[in-house]
Formats: C-alpha cells, structure tokens, sequence
C-alpha cells in the first residue's frame, strides 16, 4: 500500500516536471515565440546567391505571429522546398538555384546575422528582424 502511494507521488511530480520543460524551457532554446501580440512588424529580406544569381534585398511589413517561411513563401519566385512532419519546410531552391549536395551548397537561413537554430517554418516574427538566406557551404 505504502509503495503504490509512493508511485502515484514519483507520476504526479514526473508529470509537472515534463509539462514544465515542454511548455516554458522548450520554447525558449528552440527560439520559437509561444505569444502573438497583433501588428505588423518590418523584415528586412536578404536572399544572397554568392554568385549564382542576383542578390535579393527588401523591406517587407509583415503581421506578428507570421514564420519565417511565410514571409519567404509570399516574396520569393521560384521557390522549392520539402516538408517534413515535425520539422517544417526545407528549402532546396530559390530562382531556380538549387541546392547542390555534391559541392556541399545549400540555402542556409539567418537572423539578424546568427544562423538560425530552428527551421524557416518554425521561426515566428514578434520584432522586427533582419532575414538572411544565402547559398553557400553547409558549415556542418
């Protein structure tokens, strides 16, 4: 009797603890912004293509709570990307410059000058944010 209540105790507080690092800690490593105020915000989009093409630059008013992918999506031409479940969009092309595996070119994403350490679809925008795609070695 005094061990099941013991176990009931160790599932209650296993519980709390998990809920805790998912709802609050999860969040706040992976860069993602759990809250949307409403508004627009001004990205500043950069699409560089190091030579394969001609450079991007734009000032685009976006609504808060928008992801990165979204903004990319509805100003780009010719874009390509894979969606993989539980991990977003992944982009392979952009004005028909395609990633290349054998020379090790992809399109990597960056903030304000960071390269980003979630996905295009899982970045939302609360601030105004300078947006960098650019084409160029895998630094991995």
């Amino acid at each position: 009797m005094l061990l099941k209540h013991w176990e009931g105790k160790i599932l209650l507080i296993s519980i709390v603890i998990l809920s805790l690092l998912f709802f609050y800690i999860f969040p706040i490593n992976t860069g993602v912004n759990t809250h949307n105020e409403s508004g627009n915000v001004t990205v500043y989009l950069k699409i560089l293509f190091n030579g394969a093409g001609e450079d991007i630059f734009k000032n685009i008013s976006v609504e808060r709570g928008s992801t990165v992918f979204d903004v990319i999506r509805d100003n780009v031409d010719e874009l390509r990307y894979k969606t993989y479940p539980g991990m977003g969009a992944y982009i392979t092309s952009i004005g028909g410059v395609e990633e290349n595996k054998e020379k090790g070119l992809f399109w990597l994403f960056y903030v304000d000058g960071k390269l980003a350490n979630v996905g295009v679809s899982s970045y939302q925008i609360d601030k105004s944010i300078n947006i960098s795609l650019s084409y160029e070695p895998s630094p991995w």
